[in-house]
């Protein structure tokens, strides 16, 4: 394997320069003081939520818990790293200046523990990972360009704002001027992180990382025996939290659930009985000294650390505390089409259809199948890539809207659309005229990737209520007739009837229409962040039906 290079300072992204990228974060900041501070006793706290962790899991003996409750929910992300946490073994450290790290690779789904080594000298981090090897190679390089990797610390994230994360924490990766979007780059382990395609897609390896700040000056970074120097028991015991051994927490089985003791009864209750973790060092990272900042009060740049008189950073070992944190992360990126766990997010999201096509590349190597090309998700209840009505559907007095479920709309690449789910939901109500309200005009709305149906009030859709919409409209145009909503009401019975027959239960299935008598007020109602008057574009529609309707039939024949 060939060593790759990632550099210590982000400086900006997507080709934007250090003075005018808003992005840009310096590790040696002043602001990066209070990020990178080491609080060893958040540690103490549960992996999902700020309550003191009682429990551990009984597996891996590192991920911490308050309550069996927070374990299950856990579980989908941590059995990914729970086996391999524990066969990662400390004693096979290479030196006292490798730190376990986390990769998630481009073309596996399970994220991989790594040794990464620190050159504190040179403000570098080198990785060797075969997947790395290979994407050096797609891209005609043998090992990456030091100068197209960016470290990128998270601490500052608003969804971190007020929580103890206990270290920094610090991702690497590649330029996009680097990694493209091209399928083949497509991180196939981030994608993995949530359902198939509920997350914007990135690309390129990537790599996670604990870091704190030490303002103390050393010449090297003192962690362990000096290089040469034997191991003691085989085992290089580095500074840090080290959780002892509580009543464990049973593993889980595949299902998710709790494995139970030989009495039958569950483990992993609290014993009311709190952690006793070992004393660590005082914090090393408020010494008073400003080493952040040049003598003019200005962040220090790229090209300016080299006149810092130490390095600060200390690169640690990534916990499975900290992993869940990039999760997190990643699970809040605006940028998702989908909001991926509703139970921990601090968007306002309302419920939605997810229409995926099936022969996209993008999709399938993001885990899409026939099973996923059609299903129910929750989205951003603000989108900054437009919505727009349905006609056909509000022709039918359904207060339907589309969005696009995919943020990669590259006219330039030929995707494959197929997923019939959306046959009669790409007409819609687009502005002829952005300085205009009012003057509209039937559109195609491009299918890429995927499609979002939203009723406008924030009210759940079930895929039964396209699937039996686009079978009435199916039958409009085979006849020539006009449709309505008390057609679609005649329908809708004949549907569940059928499906009933063929011994479907649809008890539960409620009609589209009795959503339609749901009343949640304009707050919901109005959240379009195109500025589109939602009242004033349906009435639109409904003031001549006859002629919406002829458009959608001229459009289509083009």
């Amino acid at each position: 394997m060939a060593p790759h290079y990632f550099p210590l300072v982000y400086a900006g992204v997507d080709g934007e320069t250090q003075e005018n990228s808003e992005a840009v974060r310096d590790l040696v900041s002043e602001n990066a003081a209070s990020q990178f501070h080491a609080d060893p006793s958040a540690n103490k706290l549960c992996i999902m939520c700020e309550n003191e962790g009682t429990q551990l899991c009984g597996s891996c003996g590192c991920a911490q818990y308050c309550s069996a409750e927070c374990q299950r929910n856990d579980w989908p992300i941590h059995k990914m790293l729970c086996k391999a946490f524990t066969d990662f073994k400390p004693s096979e450290r290479p030196s006292p200046n490798h730190f376990r790290a986390v990769v998630l690779p481009v073309n596996r789904s399970k994220p991989e523990h790594i040794w990464l080594q620190y050159d504190h000298k040179n403000r570098t981090m080198v990785v060797d990972h075969p997947d790395l090897d290979d994407f050096a190679k797609s891209i005609g390089h043998t090992t990456l360009p030091l100068s197209d990797g960016f470290c990128l610390p998270i601490n500052d994230a608003s969804l971190f704002k007020g929580k103890r994360l206990g270290q920094g924490i610090c991702l690497l990766g590649l330029a996009t001027t680097v990694t493209k979007k091209q399928v083949a780059l497509l991180n196939e382990g981030h994608s993995a992180l949530g359902k198939p395609a509920l997350l914007h897609p990135l690309f390129g390896p990537l790599i996670h990382v604990a870091m704190t700040r030490d303002d103390q000056p050393h010449e090297t970074q003192e962690t362990g025996p000096r290089a040469g120097d034997q191991p003691a028991e085989g085992k290089y015991e580095l500074p840090g939290v080290s959780l002892t051994k509580l009543r464990s927490v049973a593993p889980f089985n595949l299902d998710g659930n709790a494995k139970n003791d030989a009495s039958g009864e569950n483990i992993g209750q609290d014993n009311n009985k709190s952690p006793q973790l070992p004393k660590e060092d005082s914090d090393k990272g408020d010494s008073g000294k400003n080493t952040g900042t040049s003598t003019t009060g200005e962040v220090l740049g790229v090209d300016q650390f080299d006149k810092l008189d130490h390095n600060p950073i200390r690169v640690q070992d990534i916990t499975m505390r900290d992993f869940r944190h990039f999760v997190d992360f990643y699970h809040h990126q605006p940028s998702n089409p989908c909001i991926v766990n509703p139970e921990r997010t601090t968007l306002f999201y309302i419920p939605a259809i997810k229409i995926n096509s099936v022969t996209d590349p993008f999709n399938i190597k993001m885990g899409v199948s026939e099973a996923t090309a059609t299903r129910c998700a929750n989205v951003p209840g603000v989108t900054f890539h437009g919505q727009f009505p349905a006609i056909l559907a509000n022709l039918v007095d359904l207060r339907w809207w589309v969005r696009s479920g995919d943020f990669l709309m590259n006219e330039e690449v030929h995707r494959p659309w197929s997923n019939a789910d959306a046959r009669h939901l790409d007409a819609i109500l687009a502005k002829a005229n952005p300085n205009s309200e009012a003057d509209v005009v039937a559109a195609a709305f491009p299918l890429k990737g995927s499609l979002l149906v939203i009723h406008i009030q924030g009210l759940p859709l079930l895929p039964d209520h396209i699937r039996a919409f686009n079978k009435y409209m199916d039958l409009v145009f085979l006849t020539g007739g006009m449709p309505s909503k008390k057609g679609f009401s005649a329908y809708w019975q004949k549907y569940k009837a059928e499906h009933e027959r063929a011994g479907i239960c649809m008890e539960d299935v409620y009609s589209p229409y009795t959503l339609e008598d749901i009343d949640v007020g304009e707050d919901v109602e109005l959240q379009d962040v195109v500025k589109h008057d939602a009242v004033l574009l349906q009435r639109i529609i409904s003031g001549n039906p006859e002629e919406w309707m002829a458009a959608v039939r001229a459009m289509r024949k083009r």
